[in-house]
């Protein structure tokens, strides 16, 4: 990421499961996580990007998001 002129490496990691629960229902779901620097650097970006960027409600909204995207594209087959 870049952020105010830094470049912060921040490892980002989505993962993605199908669940065929029955013959006529499959879930669908994601779970997103962030590695932040070591250091204390690093821990003062990761309580700027939760406290103040609420970056975790933005990254659920985001995978939700894609996960509506997903489920209309399937629903329309």
């Amino acid at each position: 990421y870049r952020y105010l002129g830094m470049k912060i490496p921040i490892l980002e990691a989505v993962q993605w499961r199908v669940a065929a629960m029955s013959a006529d229902l499959t879930i669908l779901s994601a779970s997103v996580s962030a590695e932040f620097p070591r250091g204390l650097l690093g821990g003062w970006v990761e309580w700027y990007a939760k406290t103040l960027m609420d970056l975790e409600r933005r990254d659920r909204e985001h995978a939700r998001r894609e996960l509506r995207y997903l489920k209309e594209l399937v629903e329309e087959r």
